[in-house]
């Protein structure tokens, strides 16, 4: 009997649980020959077929959120606060058991505390992030850019020239390089 649809006589043919999240029951019992019969089983469990969610912040060196956009400007002490949660499905969620990441073409590592941009290379970065849930469902792969400059721009007065005497309506040109 499953999930209580009622009693069939079992003939050696696996039982499938597929799109059917939630909690589950198979009641069971058998005769033999003679015919004795056993007392009622029961078994119960959980089907959790949902992938969880991760989601990824970029926080600047004072802690505050920066919008995730196309390709992201980053500096130094800018970190990525990465969060998975496994949503509830049929009224079953097995939990988070790691949240992961990779950067470039990398390996997974587990992900345990906010990830340094410091410790990137010069320009732009591939950051990939994913969770995996408690029965090992895992989350669809996400990745964003990363463009890590923490060179500071340099300006030059380009005309007039330094110690140079001009009159008040002589134009002055800066250059930012």
């Amino acid at each position: 009997n499953i999930d209580n649809t009622g009693w069939k006589i079992y003939s050696n043919e696996m039982f499938s649980f597929e799109n059917k999240e939630g909690f589950r029951i198979i009641q069971y019992y058998s005769i033999d020959k003679i015919p004795n019969t056993e007392t009622n089983n029961r078994y119960e469990f959980f089907i959790d077929s949902t992938p969880p969610i991760t989601t990824a912040e970029l926080r600047d060196a004072n802690g505050n959120p920066r919008g995730l956009t196309p390709t992201n400007l980053a500096g130094t002490g800018f970190t990525l606060q990465l969060m998975g949660t496994d949503p509830v499905s049929g009224g079953v969620s097995s939990g988070i058991k790691k949240v992961e990441y990779r950067i470039n073409s990398g390996i997974w590592i587990k992900y345990t505390q906010p990830v340094s941009i410091d410790n990137f290379p010069e320009g732009q970065t591939l950051f990939f992030y994913r969770s995996i849930d408690n029965v090992m469902n895992i989350s669809g792969e996400k990745n964003i850019y990363i463009e890590k400059d923490t060179e500071p721009p340099v300006s030059i007065i380009m005309s007039p020239c330094d110690g140079d005497i001009i009159n008040s309506s002589f134009p002055i040109f800066v250059n930012v390089i």
